[in-house]
């Protein structure tokens, strides 16, 4: 794709999908990808091609409002928000710890699992309250499953490492409470996006620490939401994106995550790349009913952690460079944006707050290892909790460590 080539289509029932040329030489900003949303402005002299003025591509949905009159006095109190259309949450008065991963969780030279055990009990020496795991767990990349060598079911594999891993760190840690999100890439799950939920049920006395949700979900956490896809959206989207602007040191990376904010999708693109088991029968599953606070979507591409305001295309600017957890300075927290206006006294989209949007990279790469997130969420102020709703980025420490 590129300005040269761009079609706009019209929708079904007021213009039978009719399409027309778009000129784009005269917009000095825009960034496009085949299935995107848009409104366009402009003239259309010669009656085949529409001469364009401006481009409107960003309608971001409704954020999550507090609910003052229920409180937790729980570190974490974690739900999946199965319709997708929740908008009431608690307010907890306790801090909150998150550590985030994203498979393969052990490395391509063997299948111990070696590294998923690693990060289990950096969570339980670092009295993390939530564990959130993106698959593929068992994944069809690896050559022991590609080729065929392994001695034990698909099933079975998942059942003695990871399932055995959790629930060691689950018996050492009761308080707790470890998210399971499946992946297409999972050879023991069905390979199709949407996914359905990843099934918990065998995991022994413990249906109240471990939960298996689908792949896309969005989870109520305390008093925000954390949207999440395992599908490498953003890599997608860099592939097929045509992108120009003429801001000085414009940020690509989080360009390609607010796209998902901005079009109200975890997988905005259409038509999607090979392999992408994309199903369209089910894209009702990929809507995001309202703006999550957190959105976690891991990607090949350079770990980051990014604030993206929700009422504008232009992201501001995060931490990228991992490094080892004793290394972690307050240097390398990420930096807020700049002030913006957080009343939050109106459902108006020009004022829902902003998004902490994170790649946690892959856990390993090959035979190295890779990297994992760390969250610090601070507790709200209790007097004023309305106030500070959907700007989780200005109480949260975010550190990318080096497993």
């Amino acid at each position: 794709l590129n300005e040269r080539s761009v079609l706009l289509e019209g929708c079904g029932v007021y213009s039978g999908g009719t399409r027309v040329r778009l000129e784009l030489r005269h917009v000095p900003n825009f960034s496009i990808f085949p299935g995107q949303i848009v409104a366009v402005e402009g003239h259309n002299p010669s009656g085949h091609c529409l001469v364009v003025e401006r481009v409107h591509s960003s309608a971001p949905a409704p954020m999550t409002r507090p609910n003052r009159k229920e409180k937790s006095n729980n570190s974490s109190d974690v739900k999946e928000n199965s319709d997708n259309n929740s908008t009431r949450c608690k307010a907890s008065s306790l801090p909150l710890s998150v550590v985030m991963a994203a498979g393969p969780f052990t490395c391509s030279e063997d299948v111990e699992y070696e590294p998923l055990r690693d990060l289990l009990k950096y969570a339980v020496q670092q009295h993390a309250d939530l564990v959130v795991l993106l698959g593929p767990f068992v994944d069809t990349e690896h050559p022991a499953v590609k080729t065929g060598a392994l001695d034990v079911t698909f099933e079975d594999l998942f059942a003695n490492t990871v399932r055995a891993a959790v629930e060691a760190a689950c018996d050492e840690r009761p308080t707790l409470k470890v998210v399971l999100v499946p992946s297409v890439r999972d050879a023991h799950l069905d390979m199709v996006f949407p996914q359905p939920t990843l099934e918990t049920h065998d995991f022994e006395a413990m249906p109240d620490q471990v939960l298996g949700v689908a792949n896309p979900s969005s989870l109520m956490c305390n008093e925000f939401m954390i949207g999440l896809s395992t599908h490498d959206v953003l890599k997608h989207l860099s592939g097929n994106e045509a992108c120009v602007s003429d801001v000085k040191g414009d940020d690509r990376l989080a360009r390609l995550a607010n796209h998902l904010v901005s079009q109200r999708s975890f997988y905005p693109l259409y038509p999607p790349p090979i392999g992408a088991a994309l199903d369209t029968s089910l894209s009702h599953a990929l809507t995001m009913a309202n703006t999550p606070d957190i959105l976690l979507v891991p990607s090949d591409l350079s770990p980051f952690a990014k604030v993206l305001p929700v009422n504008s295309p232009a992201p501001a600017t995060a931490i990228d460079t991992p490094g080892n957890a004793s290394e972690q300075t307050e240097d390398s927290i990420m930096e807020t944006p700049q002030p913006m206006d957080t009343s939050c006294t109106t459902k108006s989209v020009q004022d829902v707050g902003s998004v902490l949007c994170i790649n946690p990279g892959r856990l390993t790469k090959g035979a190295s290892a890779g990297t994992f997130v760390h969250l610090h969420v601070s507790a709200p102020n209790a007097e004023d909790v309305e106030a500070q709703c959907n700007q989780i980025s200005k109480r949260t420490r975010v550190e990318i460590v080096r497993i």
